[in-house]
């Protein structure tokens, strides 16, 4: 990575009670002028919780589509997908009230 980028924890998913090793998640880079970072990666812990290799990148459209091209997947695009997982488990063997209420806020 280039000097002066930067690679930032987020925690928003670590629920501190639990027993299991969650997946790291990084935004990398440099924030766009839009002030929000397009590239992140998600590294899973092996069982000393320490991080192991990443498993996913996710890169985020930076700029205008009509003035940059498409460049990445739009918001709007992730979190279909996670709202048709959400719904599918409902409709599967795991329904519970937290996916309803995700998906009630959303």
């Amino acid at each position: 990575m280039p000097i002066g980028q930067k690679i930032r924890d987020i925690t928003d998913h670590v629920v501190a009670e639990s027993p299991l090793p969650v997946e790291r998640v990084q935004s990398m880079g440099q924030a766009g002028p839009g002030g929000a970072y397009s590239l992140y990666r998600i590294c899973q812990f092996d069982t000393d919780r320490l991080p192991a290799r990443p498993v996913q990148f996710i890169k985020f459209q930076t700029g205008p589509p009509d003035l940059r091209g498409i460049n990445g997947t739009t918001n709007e695009a992730l979190l279909a997908i996670v709202m048709d997982r959400l719904k599918c488990f409902q409709r599967g063997q795991f329904p519970c009230a937290e996916n309803d209420e995700a998906l009630a806020g959303a």
